[in-house]
């Protein structure tokens, strides 16, 4: 139980006045620390206050349903401070995206690790993940033309308007290119908010985030720069077919600026696809 204690001890130490920690087993850290009581919320309670039971025929709908209950609970209450897991809890778990650093919502970032061994001998962790303080850096909301924007193919409809950019999917993959209005410093911790409303099924989103490495401010191509990319899909984000979905997606790090973001959309089902308020934040430090 060390690193138990040391982790309700951390918290007890960083946790400000009316500031929460949402936690696996609350009675562990508790016990180990009564001036936690009152102050922690547990991963149990989001299962149950999303409607879910944890029970062997739960599947990934089910885990899916959690996680939006999950990310729009931390959008919410701003007094959730710390995410806290311990890798072995039965109803954290599930949630956990392996592919993901910051663990249940890029609005955190892991600050502190404890190791420690398991009874069966396999090594674990407890990770305490902080909401990260920042300021905005970037606002485009769509409603206007781009300058320099592109699509692929050349002839996609795009209508930018009151809804934001109405793009046509007519075929199997069609982009939308868009030039950043101000080159992003991502050398800090860095996300990306973006509504999406999707009158298509199964879609997925390819986002592409274009790194200026030449300092001309402008993408000069693969030879000289360089980009990321992250798929995301329709169903397993949860987004509802023809209505307006939020999402929060964390911008790789890097030394160079991001110029350009480009949206690829794929899938089988032809329709439109809404996008308006492109947002980005970045720490404050």
């Amino acid at each position: 139980m060390g690193v138990y204690a040391q982790a309700a001890n951390f918290l007890s130490e960083n946790l400000g006045q009316n500031e929460t920690a949402l936690v696996p087993m609350s009675n562990v850290f508790t016990t180990l620390n009564p001036d936690l009581s009152g102050r922690l919320v547990t991963y149990e309670s989001m299962w149950n206050s999303a409607g879910v039971i944890l029970q062997a025929s739960t599947n990934m709908t089910d885990i899916l349903k959690v996680r939006s209950y999950i990310a729009n609970f931390l959008n919410q209450n701003l007094q959730v401070k710390f995410i806290v897991r311990d890798w072995v809890d039965a109803y954290a778990t599930p949630l956990f995206d392996s592919s993901l650093d910051y663990g249940l919502s890029p609005l955190f970032k892991e600050v502190q690790i404890f190791p420690f061994k398991l009874s069966t001998g396999w090594s674990s962790q407890i990770t305490i993940y902080e909401r990260v303080q920042v300021v905005q850096s970037l606002g485009m909301n769509l409603s206007m033309v781009p300058k320099n924007y592109f699509t692929a193919p050349s002839n996609t409809s795009v209508i930018f308007g009151s809804l934001g950019a109405v793009v046509q999917k007519t075929g199997p993959s069609v982009n939308l290119y868009v030039p950043l209005s101000v080159s992003l410093n991502v050398s800090k911790y860095s996300y990306m908010t973006l509504i999406i409303n999707p009158n298509v099924t199964d879609l997925n989103l390819t986002i592409v985030f274009y790194y200026d490495t030449t300092g001309t401010g402008i993408f000069t191509g693969y030879g000289a720069d360089f980009v990321h990319s992250i798929l995301l899909n329709q169903v397993q984000e949860g987004w509802s077919e023809g209505k307006s979905n939020e999402f929060i997606l964390a911008i790789p790090a890097s030394d160079y600026p991001v110029v350009q973001i480009g949206l690829c959309l794929s899938g089988t089902f032809e329709g439109t696809v809404t996008f308006s308020n492109l947002n980005v934040y970045t720490e404050l430090t």
